[in-house]
């Protein structure tokens, strides 16, 4: 340790003589250097300098650079110290210009005033850059002596290198840190433990609007308004001491016009040549607090408008581009968690029919001073769809700024689902009404009928009255008819108006099962037609309904086929999506002009005068079907024989 203590020595006593005479200098130095030598007898007094050069470099020892120069500057010999910071051996060093190790390092003006000093016999003192031979440069404080002979005449230099390169980092660390210190957007402030502030950089200067020089000095009183008094201070110091890593407070910081502003600092304890500090980073956080309190007040806004409508509520601040959202929005919009809620994933989920007028509803809100309202649906993560009622308004606004928006977001799904069952509701409603017109029509015209006959025929059976008995029997058979076809037009319009209404759950049932007995009943009751089953599926549907159906074809088929050998068959075709069943027969067809005539109700193709039929069963059919969603049509086989076809949906 005795190299670094001489080194210490050295500096403090250099930096002492920054303003004494050379005298003094000399003086100074000879007398350490033989406090820390045992070569005393080296010292010459006559000559006033050094003897020889090793004893000289041995007193220095270790721990400063020492180099002897001829009067010219060259090099005449250098310590052991000057090899190993600079890397330069002898061979590079003796009789080259001690000068070639700055070269470039400084101004030349700069050199030439060295030389000027020194070759005059004045001793210099200060800080000089040398290149070692590394390339790295390093920076030293220099004392260069000039040693004259008895005539006054230089004999040589003697130089002393103390290496400061450490210093002069740490220095330029430093600078380089409070310049940053003052780019900063955060105020910085050092006070003592009395609360004097001393040290402050430029933020700190815009935020009070004092100047540096001004603060400087100030009480931190003066610019902090929770500081009532000094002993609010201290206790201020205390508790930041009891933190190791400091605290986190706000405060309230005093501008030069008086008015205040918060702050948030962060406050440590820095012990530093003997005193104490308390180092503050400070933020203002006004902008800060005007958010919490928007938000506060958006929260009130939102916490009522849940409780009184059920809703999400949304604030946008359209300057900012910023959104603010009630708790419950992810559940509004059929989220499945908040986390996986955002305004980004929302505008991902809205229908994509709905996207454009979604995208102009928001474009209307945003740019005019109008309440706007629009339905638009959303695919939550399941894929089902929300119905939402969305409502815009702009509720501030100032001149130059686009203001702030309140939305509300109410899932109407339940109600739209009403809605449309609604709707079908009245559009079932207005079928049923057209089909009371035209039932109310057909009815009084084929009901009207009968009675006619039946009023005609007991004005002949008054008139044949005690004539020819024959005549009056056939009157009367004709009035047993006429009352036989109403009662049939009465039951028709009672199995067509009670048609679909007794409804059985969907099962799984075997279609050839049903159809077989349908076949078994029409054997049984006589028939003489050939009714052919084609291999036929299992079905999952209304059994009841499918039995009707089938029936009434069936029965169609038998009733209306004139061909003497009657055959009815019964087939099934799969098509993608659905089940298709076809019943032909061997009759002569249907004309085409007549397809969509079959299944109206009470609507033949003969004269119920040659054929007693009243026209229902087939418009019962088509009133299943339709009420069924299966799809009915009639065609005619290529062998002439009409052909009825069902489709129904596959499950």
């Amino acid at each position: 340790m005795k190299d670094w203590t001489i080194r210490n020595e050295l500096l403090e006593t250099l930096e002492k003589l920054d303003k004494a005479s050379d005298a003094e200098v000399y003086k100074t130095i000879r007398d350490l250097l033989l406090r820390n030598s045992i070569f005393e007898d080296l010292w010459e007094e006559k000559l006033g300098g050094f003897n020889e050069f090793i004893g000289l470099s041995a007193a220095i020892e270790s721990s400063v650079l020492l180099a002897k120069t001829d009067a010219a500057g060259n090099i005449l010999r250098v310590n052991d110290n000057f090899h190993i910071l600079t890397g330069y051996s002898d061979d590079d060093l003796i009789g080259k210009p001690i000068g070639m190790l700055s070269a470039g390092l400084h101004p030349d003006d700069y050199l030439d005033e060295i030389w000027e000093k020194i070759s005059h016999g004045t001793i210099w003192r200060g800080e000089v850059k040398k290149r070692a031979k590394s390339g790295d440069i390093n920076w030293f404080n220099a004392t260069i002596l000039p040693v004259v002979n008895q005539q006054g005449h230089i004999q040589h230099f003697i130089s002393l290198y103390i290496d400061i390169s450490k210093r002069k980092k740490a220095e330029g660390d430093l600078e380089m840190f409070l310049q940053m210190v003052d780019l900063t957007n955060d105020a910085i402030q050092v006070a003592g433990e009395d609360g004097v502030l001393v040290y402050v950089n430029e933020k700190t200067s815009q935020n009070l609007g004092w100047p540096r020089e001004e603060l400087i000095g100030k009480s931190v009183l003066d610019v902090e308004a929770i500081f009532e008094t000094l002993e609010d201070w201290k206790a201020h110091v205390e508790e930041v001491k009891n933190h190791e890593t400091g605290i986190l407070v706000e405060g309230v910081n005093i501008r030069d016009d008086g008015t205040h502003f918060p702050v948030e600092v962060n406050a440590r304890w820095l012990e530093l040549g003997g005193h104490g500090y308390i180092v503050a980073v400070l933020r203002d956080i006004t902008e800060r607090k005007e958010v919490e309190n928007r938000i506060l007040r958006t929260q009130h806004i939102l916490s009522e408008a849940q409780q009184l409508a059920r809703i999400a509520s949304f604030e946008v601040d359209l300057d900012k581009g910023t959104i603010l959202h009630s708790d419950n929005a992810w559940e509004v919009f059929g989220f499945s968690s908040s986390s996986s809620f955002n305004m980004e994933n929302l505008a991902r989920h809205i229908h994509a029919e709905d996207a454009e007028s979604v995208r102009n509803a928001w474009f209307e809100a945003s740019t005019q001073n109008m309440t706007v309202r629009i339905e638009f649906r959303i695919l939550d993560e399941n894929s089902d769809i929300q119905h939402i009622l969305g409502i815009a308004k702009i509720i501030t606004q100032k001149e130059g700024h686009a203001g702030t928006m309140i939305c509300t977001a109410q899932n109407i799904s339940n109600t739209v689902a009403s809605r449309l069952q609604l709707e079908q509701r009245t559009w079932e409603l207005e079928i049923r009404n057209a089909e009371l017109d035209q039932f109310a029509q057909i009815v009084s015209h084929d009901l009207k009928s009968p009675l006619r006959a039946i009023h005609n025929l007991s004005e002949w059976i008054k008139e044949s009255r005690g004539k020819d008995e024959k005549e009056m029997d056939a009157h009367i058979y004709l009035l047993q008819s006429r009352i036989q076809r109403m009662e049939n037009l009465i039951n028709g319009i009672l199995h067509y108006s009670s048609a679909g209404k007794n409804r059985e759950n969907e099962s799984l049932f075997s279609a050839y099962e049903v159809l077989n007995d349908i076949c078994e009943a029409h054997r049984t009751s006589g028939s003489n037609a050939q009714i052919i089953l084609d291999s036929l599926p299992d079905l999952i549907e209304d059994r009841l309904l499918f039995e009707q159906v089938m029936a009434n074809l069936v029965s169609n088929a038998i009733k209306h086929n004139t061909n003497p050998h009657p055959e009815v068959l019964i087939r099934y075709e799969f098509v993608p999506g659905c089940h298709r069943f076809l019943v032909e027969d061997n009759g002569e067809g249907i004309d085409p002009r007549f397809h969509k005539r079959v299944f109206q109700i009470f609507q033949t193709l003969r004269s119920r005068d040659k054929q007693e039929n009243t026209g229902v069963g087939l418009a019962i059919v088509k009133k299943l079907c339709d009420e069924k969603g299966w799809k009915i049509d009639v065609s005619n086989t290529k062998s002439g024989g009409a052909c009825f076809c069902i489709e129904i949906p596959q499950r």
